[in-house]
């Protein structure tokens, strides 16, 4: 469509309607209800082309033009204004526009500045619904676990969280562990019995430390003795009956 013409169906939809109203585009809409035409070679957005002759320029390409009668279809320039992306979609009836919206969480806890958090994707946190969710995360006085453990640094592993920073108990993830793999709450560790398995004591004069290539273990001289021992006797057995 030559600009003389759209220009002319501008002039005749004021005249028909006036300045004030929307200028509903009579063709066909995009099915996003948008109104396009052909102009210049190309085609383009009504409400743009009728920015451009009315303000004799379009805005850069960071802006948006946005309608105020929030109709689609209008392309009366005193419909239209300048805005970021930001405040277009904002002033939509999208998802992110209505939950912009809204002053209150799902559970009525209103966002003010002290009870809203920011999280690294823009969206908004309510703090009261995330201790009622974690009451245990956001006592960081306490010195001890639930289960009495006190929080040394020996004893405590710091990990991070969608609300930052979190503590867990060591001694109660070992527990929980043994839980899991079927041992009792009263199992020792091997290493950390007092004897061997055999009942030797773990002395330093009975204990070596032997290297396995990917550690260290600890061996009991006495049990070495006695494999020794056994070992020559069934060689020598061996030996007789050959």
């Amino acid at each position: 469509m030559p600009r003389v013409n759209f220009a002319e169906r501008m002039r005749q939809m004021e005249r028909q309607h006036g300045p004030d109203a929307c200028w509903t585009w009579p063709g066909k809409l995009r099915r996003d209800g948008y109104a396009r035409t052909f102009y210049e070679g190309r085609w383009d957005s009504v409400h743009r082309l009728a920015y451009l002759i009315r303000r004799g320029h379009l805005p850069s390409s960071d802006l948006d033009i946005d309608h105020l009668c929030r109709n689609r279809a209008c392309f009366n320039p005193a419909h239209l204004e300048v805005v970021t992306p930001r405040t277009n979609v904002l002033r939509g009836v999208s998802i992110q526009a209505q939950n912009a919206r809204k002053t209150h969480c799902v559970h009525g806890h209103e966002f003010t500045v002290e009870n809203t958090e920011r999280r690294p994707n823009g969206h908004r946190a309510c703090r009261a619904c995330a201790k009622a969710r974690h009451p245990g995360l956001h006592g960081r006085n306490k010195t001890h676990c639930k289960r009495g453990h006190e929080f040394t640094p020996e004893n405590t592993r710091y990990f991070t969280q969608r609300g930052g920073i979190g503590r867990a108990c060591r001694a109660c993830e070992k527990r929980r562990r043994r839980l899991e793999q079927g041992i009792a709450e009263d199992f020792i560790h091997p290493k950390d019995r007092p004897t061997c398995k055999h009942g030797h004591p773990k002395t330093p004069e009975n204990t070596y430390l032997h290297n396995r290539g990917t550690f260290v273990e600890h061996v009991c001289r006495e049990c070495t003795r006695i494999a020794q021992r056994s070992y020559q006797q069934r060689k020598r057995e061996r030996q007789r009956l050959a």
